[in-house]
């Protein structure tokens, strides 16, 4: 994620996202872009996410990108990959249920995107369960296909 957003206020909020499920959202927007169904770029942990669902994005189902915001109970289907973090996100994440669509290859990828800097990307993950069509279980399950810590991800 590329620009400027976020700030220095580890704990901002912007508000409530209760209740909410996002459909086939993420694609068509411009050619070399492609978000998730959600993208949250540097949002603090005054923030309350809960309940949310995301459903066929394209690419991710939610992206972190820096930022401490904390998600809990939060639903994933049908994306090529549920989690995606990186640029130093401090967050948590519990109660996340994924289950990935055709064509998927991880559940969770965590990186820095610029190794060396902080803060490095490192996220609390509990209550994750992964899962997936029958036919890709030996892509999700397989030792590089569930989860990928790269660049600096801790």
């Amino acid at each position: 994620m590329d620009g400027l957003y976020g700030g220095a206020v580890s704990d901002d909020d912007s508000g409530s996202l209760r209740y909410v499920q996002v459909k086939y959202a993420g694609s068509g927007l411009a050619t070399g872009f492609n978000p998730g169904g959600i993208t949250f770029g540097g949002v603090g942990s005054g923030t309350d996410v809960e309940h949310v669902q995301v459903y066929n994005a394209p690419r991710h189902g939610i992206g972190y990108f820096g930022g401490t915001v904390n998600s809990r109970r939060i639903v994933v289907t049908g994306s090529a990959m549920q989690l995606d973090i990186d640029h130093g996100y401090r967050g948590s994440l519990q109660y996340v249920i994924g289950v990935q669509g055709a064509g998927g290859g991880r559940s969770v990828n965590v990186a820095s995107a610029r190794p060396g800097l902080s803060p490095a990307s490192d996220p609390i993950i509990g209550n994750f369960t992964p899962g997936s069509d029958p036919a890709f279980l030996s892509v999700l399950f397989d030792c590089a296909g569930g989860v990928l810590t790269r660049r600096g991800g801790v």
